[in-house]
């Protein structure tokens, strides 16, 4: 299972490197803790009481690599079976992680609430 942990290591140091630029300070420390808190205690395992009736074994040997640029692929027409019914008041579209506001409509948002990505929160 080592081996499996430092796939999922190794991918998440190649994405942390090519976000640092953009992200606040306090957002990468957590992620750069996240992972060592990850390192310290890998993948929880059926011996462990809360997962004991969990095997997360198909997860941690799926090989996993994070999406790219999944932005530029999703068209309008994708969206259309995972839309709510009804009114609602503002649809908000990620694609790997990433807001898309051009796929997004918050037209219709409460007096006072804003959309807005963390670096600018």
């Amino acid at each position: 299972m080592a081996a499996l942990l430092d796939s999922y290591v190794a991918e998440a140091e190649r994405a942390g490197g090519a976000r640092r630029d953009g992200d606040p300070a306090w957002l990468t420390d957590i992620r750069r803790r996240a992972l060592e808190r990850f390192v310290a205690l890998g993948f929880p395992t059926t011996r462990e009481e809360e997962w004991r009736f969990t095997s997360i074994a198909p997860i941690a040997e799926t090989p996993f690599v994070l999406a790219t640029n999944g932005v530029s692929t999703v068209q309008p027409g994708d969206l259309e079976p995972l839309r709510l019914p009804g009114d609602t008041a503002a649809t908000l579209v990620f694609a790997n992680g990433q807001y898309v506001p051009a796929l997004s409509d918050v037209g219709r948002l409460p007096h006072g609430v804003r959309i807005d990505n963390l670096a600018r929160a």
